[in-house]
């Protein structure tokens, strides 16, 4: 919800005994450029308050574009 509307985060790892718990928030953080928002001991407390979503817009916009066009596709074949 922080990228949808553009609000300032840091994602933080998370833990667990038995395995590590991190890949879907990272997948999302390396698809749409935001790794810089990934919690690190020297991070700069601008990086957390920067609002600069213009590029993971673009490619948010994008990957919405491709679903949407593999869903249209695959309902126009299955209404044929």
């Amino acid at each position: 919800f922080s990228i949808i509307f553009e609000k300032p985060f840091v994602v933080f790892d998370r833990n667990s005994v038995t395995k590590k718990m991190n890949s879907r928030i990272e997948t999302l953080l390396n698809e749409l450029e935001l790794k810089h928002h990934k919690y690190s001991s020297n991070m700069n407390e601008s990086v957390i308050f920067d609002n600069k979503y213009d590029n993971a817009n673009r490619i948010l916009r994008s990957k919405r574009n491709e679903c949407l066009s593999y869903v249209n596709k695959f309902l126009g074949d299955y209404n044929d």
